[in-house]
């Protein structure tokens, strides 16, 4: 079940380090009354889709989303090769990009952390120019501010600040294999996907850019994406509707309410009639057949109403599930792989009916009796927390959190928990409770650890307390841009965690077969690209025992 990544290991954290925070775009280095902000056109825009949910629910959006800051975040972090006693540049202003790549392979060597604040902007032609769009020959600049702080042995902070000024095609031609560079060019040219939503996320909340127009260019933006893959309705339509006879449809109804246009005589054609029973009203109204298609897709399968009644037009749970969550329409609990998305994608949409609630609110008990279900529960986690490798450049490599080193602490708790309450019966949201301590003293044990190897760099002096360390994982290490707070998770690792651990035990919960689905002697079988597991005592030939997981609800 869990696949192997066969590629090269990122630095830990859990190691002396230093760790480089990218932020952009940053309004506040803007002087107002000379420049003005600009954006480039995201990257091969044309040949992209644009990056909207995977899934259109809002239960979903809201239990997916709910790390939006830590899951956007873009940062790097190379191992430090000593203290931060000796090696800081001085304060410098308005220097060049290549004094910035010889300052930062200076400070990156030591132990703290810096942080890039970028602005992309260029020079107003006078007071009143305000057009995010530049004329032929305006020349785009850019400024970044790099404020860098060290740890020292005595676990004192040392502090250093620069700003660099150039102009945009500089900067994009620098050739380095520093990955904070990187970072750089893919967010200023909106690269990949993680970037749009970076810039997207940081655009929302600084309220000093809405008087720039940012709205307009992000509109702007998203018209220049190929059109979004919507949900289709090919195959629900006509379940749901008849086609109507153009000659026997009442003179009144010759119109399309939606369009008000003539409908097509030819049955075949994309505008001809068709019926679709009202049971509210007891009548059946004529729509156009291509305008009741876009209809449902303006409204959404659940808010798609009848334009004359106002009757729901998918009122059968299977069919609202089948449309919402793409599973198949004779088999509710088959996810059908949609080739318009990534294998990567495909997975994350086959999760969506455990993205809709959470385990920390679900009292449903959980009862396991027999030896084997560890090992077989294992598997569980390893197909969430080791998703397919192919994620696509959607999210730059070392930014995906199933790349992290230090998924394996929370891999080998979870393991570690499981092995140890093999009588385990109790709700739900109780497991998850325990699943996560297991996984926050695992990670406290780590950093002790560090603590006691890295002892002449005094590391770890700032976390010694229990409640200290249960807060570092709570908010994930990470504190406001500017603030030197030690930096020991990486950030989305421990959001990422959460929801393999959800969805891991709504799996217990919402997959669960009988015998009639069995389909491997370990009890885990698919249908369509969804993991499912079996409800009744099953005999494992193969090792001589069995495993029962039986689930009642409160």
């Amino acid at each position: 079940m869990s696949p192997s990544h066969s590629t090269p290991e990122l630095p830990s954290f859990l190691q002396p380090h230093h760790l480089t925070h990218v932020y952009y775009p940053c309004i506040k280095l803007l002087n107002v009354k000379k420049e003005f902000p600009f954006f480039k056109v995201p990257y091969a825009v044309a040949q992209r889709y644009e990056p909207l949910p995977l899934i259109q629910d809002p239960a979903v959006e809201a239990h997916t989303n709910l790390y939006e800051a830590y899951e956007t975040s873009f940062y790097s972090v190379v191992r430090a090769k000593k203290s931060g006693k000796k090696g800081l540049p001085g304060h410098r202003l308005n220097v060049s990009f290549g004094q910035l790549l010889m300052d930062m392979a200076q400070v990156t060597n030591g132990v703290g952390e810096t942080g890039l604040e970028v602005l992309t902007y260029r020079d107003k032609t006078d007071r009143h120019d305000t057009s995010l769009e530049p004329t032929e020959g305006t020349i785009l600049r850019v400024r970044i501010v790099r404020q860098t702080t060290h740890i020292t042995k005595r676990d004192n902070t040392i502090d250093s600040f620069s700003y660099y000024e150039g102009n945009l095609d500089e900067l994009l031609g620098l050739n380095s294999p520093h990955q904070w560079l990187v970072d750089i060019q893919d967010l200023v040219t909106w690269r990949s996907d993680r970037a749009y939503k970076h810039i997207l996320f940081r655009l929302r909340r600084d309220k000093a850019l809405h008087g720039f127009g940012i709205g307009r260019l992000i509109e702007d933006n998203k018209k220049q994406f190929k059109s979004p893959r919507s949900i289709i309705y090919d195959q629900h339509l006509p379940l749901v509707t008849t086609p109507a006879n153009f000659v026997d449809i009442d003179s009144d109804d010759t119109t399309c309410v939606i369009c008000t246009d003539l409908f097509d005589d030819q049955p075949d054609e994309e505008h001809a009639p068709i019926t679709l029973p009202c049971e509210q009203s007891g009548k059946s109204h004529v729509l156009g057949k291509s305008c009741l298609t876009k209809w449902c897709r303006s409204q959404g399968p659940t808010k798609a109403q009848c334009p004359h009644c106002r009757h729901s037009i998918f009122s059968d749970s299977a069919m609202l599930q089948s449309l919402k969550f793409g599973t198949s329409l004779t088999d509710p609990k088959e996810y059908v792989y949609d080739a318009r998305y990534t294998a990567y994608e495909n997975f994350e949409r086959s999760c969506a009916d455990l993205d809709k609630s959470l385990a920390a609110y679900d009292k449903t008990i959980v009862k396991f009796d027999d030896g084997a279900w560890p090992r077989k529960l294992t598997e569980v986690f390893d197909y969430f927390m080791l998703p397919p490798p192919e994620c696509t450049a959607s999210t730059p490599y070392h930014l995906q959190p199933q790349r992290r080193p230090e998924l394996r602490i929370f891999r080998q708790a979870i393991v570690q928990f499981l092995e140890h309450h093999a009588d385990l019966s109790r709700p739900a949201q109780g497991i998850e409770e325990n699943i996560l301590r297991y996984c926050v003293s695992a990670y406290q044990a780590e950093i002790v650890t560090l603590g006691k190897r890295t002892k002449k760099m005094g590391m770890l002096a700032v976390y010694r307390s229990r409640e200290d360390l249960d807060g570092l994982l709570a908010k994930n290490g990470h504190a406001n841009e500017g603030d030197p707070d030690p930096f020991w998770v990486p950030m989305g690792l421990w959001e990422f965690v959460l929801k393999a651990v959800n969805r891991s035990l709504k799996f217990l919960v919402e997959r669960s077969c009988g015998s009639e689905c069995w389909r491997e002697k370990d009890g885990l079988h698919y249908h369509g690209g969804r993991l499912y597991c079996r409800q009744s005592r099953v005999a494992d030939i193969a090792e001589g025992l069995e495993w029962d997981i039986a689930i009642l609800s409160l």
